[in-house]
């Protein structure tokens, strides 16, 4: 039996490849160096985690997730030394979306956006035209929901071409890549991990210098290449921990943190100016901006409400972005 995998070394960029049933660690590396060249240079990560081809004990626990079909993602090691561009993977997407609408059935019917009389693709509880669909597709990272029930829908269920749905399944293991600090998309679309965690960095593919955390072009007059995680300009992973003090709307006597990290899904939000509990748009999750708890374990174990202070304003720091290498 051969069991067949593809190494995904650029955002869209596909190399596929063969290895035996039962294959060894030294088989696995032949067949990398046989792809891919010197692998010295590159990281090899497979759900979110680097596969340690440097611990043959550990790679032989690991390889058993290596099956048919798997995507191994071949990121570009930066010897000096990732918030995620979204921008990049969305432009992927919509080079191909109109095209791929046209093969989705359609209907004469009322869009439940635009309110005009069109022709409409049901997207659970409702219809929505093609033009309203490409906006709220990119407004919504690329995540298919119904805008009524909110039910999550999977590719499958709404588009057509497999080709396409396996690009938006490999964007979505992607995205959840770059939800660790050190992994990053360079603009050239080159995936890359930094493992000294420094923030200057020079691509190796397109030689682009830019700030491996707010992948920024560097600035030697406005950056800062003297801390991890940050270059100390407007810097994304340093402005997600940070905040000013404002006044709580209800109880002027209480400050809040302007924005906090959603200690459930790390997703930034602002204080809306009404009471110390927020509700991420992203997960839902509902905490309090003073010590981050879950809403009511904020009133169960500060005896606390929406308009009191229940304790000192608890910090977040960079340990709460996972990593890789963890």
């Amino acid at each position: 039996m051969v069991i067949s995998i593809s190494l995904q070394n650029n955002v869209g960029k596909v190399t596929s490849a063969m290895l035996p049933d039962s294959f060894t660690l030294d088989e696995f590396t032949k067949m990398l160096s046989e792809k891919l060249g010197d692998i010295e240079g590159h990281r090899f990560v497979m759900d979110g985690k680097q596969l340690r081809l440097n611990d043959k004990q550990t790679f032989n626990q690991q390889k058993e997730q290596i099956t048919n079909g798997k995507v191994i993602f071949v990121l570009d090691r930066l010897p000096g030394g990732g918030y995620l561009e979204m921008s990049l993977l969305i432009d992927i997407v919509l080079v191909e979306l109109e095209n791929e609408l046209g093969k989705v059935k359609k209907q004469e019917h009322q869009c439940a956006v635009c309110m005009d009389s069109k022709q409409c693709m049901k997207l659970c509880c409702s219809k929505i035209c093609q033009e309203c669909f490409i906006r709220y597709f990119k407004t919504s990272n690329l995540i298919l929901k119904c805008m009524v029930c909110l039910t999550r829908i999977t590719y499958e269920n709404f588009f057509v071409s497999k080709e396409f749905i396996k690009t938006l399944i490999s964007l979505d293991e992607i995205k959840t890549l770059m939800k660790n600090i050190d992994c990053q998309i360079c603009h050239c679309g080159t995936l890359v991990v930094n493992e000294k965690l420094y923030p200057k960095q020079t691509c190796l593919r397109c030689k682009r210098c830019f700030c491996f955390f707010c992948n920024k072009n560097w600035n030697d007059e406005q950056m800062l290449n003297v801390s991890k995680f940050t270059c100390h300009s407007n810097c994304d992973y340093e402005t997600r921990i940070t905040y000013e003090l404002v006044l709580l709307q209800y109880n002027n006597a209480v400050q809040v943190p302007s924005r906090r990290c959603c200690p459930q899904c790390l997703n930034l939000g602002a204080y809306d100016e009404k009471c110390k509990y927020h509700c991420c748009t992203i997960c839902k999750h509902v905490f309090c901006f003073i010590c981050l708890e879950p809403e009511e374990e904020c009133k169960r174990k500060y005896n606390s409400s929406y308009r009191l202070k229940c304790t000192d304003i608890k910090e977040q720091d960079y340990s709460i972005f996972p990593k890789i290498n963890d």
